[in-house]
């Protein structure tokens, strides 16, 4: 009897016994050659004894020694448990990790949070070879103060192989950009490496992480990093109401990240002016992912309405001062506040719509004309670039009719792309929906061109749920119908800048080598002496007629207002270089408009015939804008 009493004893110690070999009784580094098998001790432990069920990293919800198994960290032999974690000697030093209490050895005794605590740095900093390859750890790294580093510029009329200096000056050219941005402010908790990487699969996801490199999202060349120190360009008021700079929302991650979590309201700088920091923040993996808790790496889709779930979607402030803007004879009321537009709510593609609706929209032109703006001593109004997604859902241009049916709603089709699964394209927004449906995902780009800009292929696959190639009306769309698209779009654009950029007396702009224009701050000049026989001869007081006033009453918008309009449309279209895909109809609006406007200071009487005929002659131009009815879009 006793013997059956104690058997049973004896097999249950044993088994505890041969179970503490994985834990406390194992120093923590096993023997062996590779990192497997030196990691083991850990392996035992932590994944089948303390916690056999939910090993899982919380962000992921994978099982952490899986993803690890996953990662060159170990298929190249590179990093095991302890050169992360950095456990003390003999770690746990007896039973109690599993029998409850506290290990032995300082509170320290292990980093759970290597990143965090610089240990990636021992492998992956600034000196050591342990990147791919020297231009990889430099934009990472690089805090250089001078120095000259190359540029691609792929434009509409343009595209070129270039270089920028770098200046230590926060006023110049920025100094360099490092998709590296820890610490920030010195705080070494925020971002790191688990920004844009799995600390444990560091590897399934490169490829993804090669194609945002690659982008102008992660390129630290890219002008939008290397144009101006971002992080310097903040304001201390609200979006809502400043009429300052506030770069920093959209060209530095944690300027995007203090606005969205604040509402929209937060754009203050975070660095000052020639401070010893010159490095630059891209948009970051963590711009675009974060799980509700500030981790990035599980790869989720940020919910920027998180903050306030009340809004119906993203707000813009579409504000403007005649002094930022260069006019040094601003009056109180040339400033223009109060000009919000709140964006439908499009899913996870309102991470897009923050930074993509542009600084300004052509109303704002409107409203300082009637504020009382001097026109003939004031520097463009500017759009900004990329402005796809006021283009998109038609807020963004200058409109040179009163009458909504002017302009009618032509962008339900792609603004419902990625909504309620429209014709199967699923649910995260038609800006997700075209630009990420692809094998190379985040290079963002839904088609390929050549160096000259042709389109040379359509890769994503979201365009042939609506525009199969083999219908007949009028929606098929294979790359050489975008291409052919793109060369009507471009020689239309042509012709507008013509008009901009025409010698003599009515010359308000000069074109520079890259298909940009540098305007003159007189907008008066256009109008002089051609205005209507019943209209003023002066082109500054020239009033528009069927301008209107903004608020129902006698027409009051002069004529400069016009003309800054048709620029504003110019360089508005310039910076969207899928504006002919976004919104077509509209886009060939405003700029058939902008020339009809420039030719002679009116607009066309006969349906756009007389523009048609005798304006614009360029014959691919032409058959964009003018169609085969010969009239206005």
């Amino acid at each position: 009897m006793l013997f059956s009493v104690r058997l049973p004893l004896v097999i249950a110690l044993s088994l505890l016994m041969l179970s503490l070999l994985g834990c406390g009784e194992k120093t923590v580094v096993a023997s062996g050659s590779t990192k497997s098998e030196q990691s083991q001790a850990c392996i035992d432990c932590h994944q089948n004894v303390i916690n056999p069920v939910t090993a899982g990293d919380p962000v992921t919800g994978g099982v952490i020694v899986e993803e690890w198994k996953l990662s060159h960290h170990n298929t190249l032999n590179g990093a095991g448990c302890a050169d992360c974690h950095e456990p003390e000697l003999g770690h746990p030093t007896g039973c109690n990790l599993c029998h409850g209490g506290t290990p032995a050895g300082a509170s320290g005794h292990v980093s759970k949070n290597p990143d965090r605590d610089g240990k990636c740095d021992k492998c992956h900093n600034s000196t050591n070879g342990l990147f791919p390859n020297p231009g990889t750890r430099d934009a990472h790294f690089n805090n250089i103060t001078s120095g000259v580093i190359p540029r691609t510029y792929t434009r509409l009329f343009f595209s070129n192989i270039s270089t920028v200096v770098i200046k230590n000056s926060a006023s110049a050219t920025a100094n360099w950009a490092s998709s590296r941005y820890k610490p920030v402010n010195g705080d070494n908790t925020k971002y790191g490496c688990r920004a844009c990487h799995n600390p444990h699969d560091t590897t399934s996801k490169i490829s993804i992480n090669r194609q945002w490199a690659q982008s102008g999202h992660g390129n630290p060349s890219s002008g939008a990093r290397t144009a101006a120190d971002f992080k310097t360009r903040g304001s201390s008021d609200a979006a809502k109401t400043t009429v300052g700079a506030y770069c920093v929302r959209c060209h530095t991650t944690t300027g995007f990240i203090n606005y969205v979590s604040s509402d929209f309201t937060n754009i203050a700088a975070f660095a000052t002016a020639n401070g010893p920091d010159h490095s630059k923040e891209v948009t970051g993996c963590n711009v675009c992912h974060d799980d509700g808790r500030g981790n990035a790496y599980g790869f989720s889709l940020r919910n920027v309405l998180q903050v306030n779930p009340g809004r119906s979607g993203v707000p813009a402030y579409y504000n403007y001062s005649a002094v930022s803007g260069g006019n040094s004879n601003a009056i109180p009321s040339t400033t223009v506040r109060g000009v919000q537009i709140n964006y439908p709510n499009v899913s996870s593609s309102n991470i897009c719509i923050v930074c993509h609706m542009g600084r300004e929209i052509g109303f704002v032109i409107k409203k300082a004309a009637i504020n009382g703006l001097d026109f003939t001593k004031t520097a463009r109004i500017n759009s900004h670039d990329f402005a796809a997604g006021s283009n998109l859902f038609q807020e963004s241009g200058f409109e040179f009719y009163t009458s909504a049916a002017k302009y009618p709603d032509t962008s339900i089709r792609h603004t419902s792309v990625g909504m309620n699964n429209f014709q199967g394209t699923g649910n995260r927004g038609p800006c997700i929906a075209c630009h990420m449906n692809s094998s190379t995902s985040h290079s963002f780009m839904p088609i390929t061109k050549d160096f000259s800009g042709i389109v040379t292929s359509i890769t994503s696959l979201t365009c042939a749920k609506c525009h199969p190639s083999s219908v007949t009306n009028n929606k098929n769309m294979d790359k050489d119908i975008l291409e052919f698209n793109r060369q009507g779009f471009k020689e239309a654009m042509r012709v507008l800048r013509g008009l901009l950029v025409r010698s003599g007396s009515k010359l308000i702009g000069t074109l520079n080598v890259d298909g940009t224009v540098t305007y003159k701050t007189d907008w008066s000049k256009v109008c002089t002496g051609t205005v209507p026989a019943l209209a003023s001869p002066d082109g500054v007081k020239f009033i528009v007629p069927g301008s209107g006033n903004l608020a129902g009453g006698a027409d009051s918008i002069r004529a400069p207002a016009y003309t800054m309009g048709a620029a504003f449309n110019y360089e508005l279209l310039y910076a969207d270089f899928g504006a002919y895909v976004h919104n077509p109809n509209y886009v060939k609006r405003l700029i058939f408009d902008s020339i009809d406007w420039l030719d002679d200071c009116s607009l066309s009487t006969q349906g756009g015939a007389d523009v048609c005929n005798n304006v614009i002659t360029n014959t691919t131009a032409k058959a964009y804008l003018c169609g085969s009815t010969n009239l206005r879009p």
